[in-house]
């Protein structure tokens, strides 16, 4: 019950769910590393973790909740997610990067990103990585990009945020997005055919309203936010694998008679 509680993520979060995600900062494993505090958010949905054995001061009713968890394989485990649910995921540490990811987690750059960017879930990495037309001395051209003398307001305003580079770490947020693989990239949105129709949902909802049978929807994309995404008794292995896709249908071909000679 605590576990369930403490992954409702959302407005109905319980005020000491927020107090447990700063204990299990302050007590990560050392097999993580080194973690900027301000990188890290929810243990559940990122690749690092509370050291729950040993030397740990993580209180025993945590060490309890998090056995729990281990011991029934709870983890973050949506089979396929629409856009919305990709762009509320943590950045930093990502469940669902490479292994490159993770040695920019802790850079200079990244601490810009966060610190001067408001960089923290992948929405906020999108909006860094929007087209950007650079100026210098009033004209639009390639090289302000280079040099990070960029004279438009927006490139001003990260300036006074603290920004000494914008150019650099808008490219540095880019680098990063490339490196979220597939099934988590907000910019993959492969249509996986299970989905039913906006046409065969309306009909649904009659059938519904008449108390008739309704065309049962086989779709596995997550909508419902993220708490809707979190599963017991998932496999590990499975955990970073693209969703299956339905085969698209043949085309049938009319018999023709044929007359050969």
């Amino acid at each position: 019950m605590w576990l369930r509680k403490y992954l409702q993520i959302g407005e109905d979060r319980p005020t000491w769910a927020y107090i447990v995600d700063v204990i299990m900062a302050i007590n990560v494993t050392r097999d993580a590393g080194k973690i900027r505090r301000d990188a890290q958010l929810n243990t559940y949905l990122q690749s690092w973790g509370p050291a729950t054995k040993g030397k740990t001061r993580l209180p025993k009713y945590l060490q309890t909740m998090m056995a729990t968890g281990k011991k029934y394989n709870v983890s973050f485990a949506a089979i396929k997610l629409d856009r919305r649910l990709k762009e509320e995921l943590p950045v930093w540490y990502h469940l669902g990067a490479t292994k490159q990811l993770r040695r920019l987690n802790n850079t200079k750059v990244s601490d810009c990103l966060r610190q001067k960017h408001g960089v923290h879930v992948i929405a906020n990495l999108l909006k860094v990585t929007e087209t950007h037309i650079p100026i210098i001395n009033g004209q639009m051209g390639s090289e302000a990009q280079i040099e990070n003398e960029c004279e438009c307001d927006k490139c001003e305003d990260l300036r006074n945020k603290g920004c000494k580079h914008p150019e650099t770490c808008r490219q540095a947020a880019a680098r990063i997005l490339g490196l979220i693989r597939p099934k988590w990239h907000p910019e993959n949105e492969n249509n996986d055919g299970l989905s039913l129709t906006h046409r065969r949902k309306e009909k649904n909802q009659q059938a519904v309203e008449n108390e008739e049978a309704t065309t049962f929807d086989p779709s596995v994309t997550s909508r419902d936010g993220i708490a809707q995404a979190f599963r017991a008794f998932v496999n590990p292995t499975t955990h970073d694998k693209p969703p299956a896709i339905r085969r698209g249908r043949a085309r049938n071909v009319p018999e023709e008679e044929t007359t050969a000679y």
